[in-house]
């Protein structure tokens, strides 16, 4: 990696190591959706949300488009959605892992 890749992938694992955030992106990896439509499926205030969605964009993972009135929010691309599944597995395997260790001590 260069530098700037580095620096790019620790922005945007920053943004990525909240829970809140990560639920976001659940959210908007189904469909794009407006602030109101994220901060309900997501349980948080509208508030709490835009200062998340800023986050994520600052960190290049979303994209916004003014749509009348509303902006709506939408992942940059299908690798994020990749990069939520990645994570999944990465847990099955290490809660599998875990699950063999205490089995040994048993």
């Amino acid at each position: 990696m260069t530098p700037e890749q580095r620096d790019f992938g620790a922005r945007m694992f920053a943004a990525l190591a909240n829970p809140s955030r990560l639920r976001i992106l659940e959210h908007l990896a189904h469909a794009p959706a407006s602030v109101s439509e994220i901060a309900e499926a997501a349980g948080l205030k509208q508030s709490i949300t835009s200062q998340h969605l800023a986050a994520l964009l600052n960190a290049g993972v979303l994209v916004c488009t003014p749509s009348g009135n509303q902006r709506i929010y939408s992942l940059r691309g299908p690798r994020i959605s990749r990069i939520l599944e990645l994570v999944e597995e990465f847990y099955e395997v290490h809660l599998n892992s875990l699950r063999r260790m205490l089995a040994a001590h048993s």
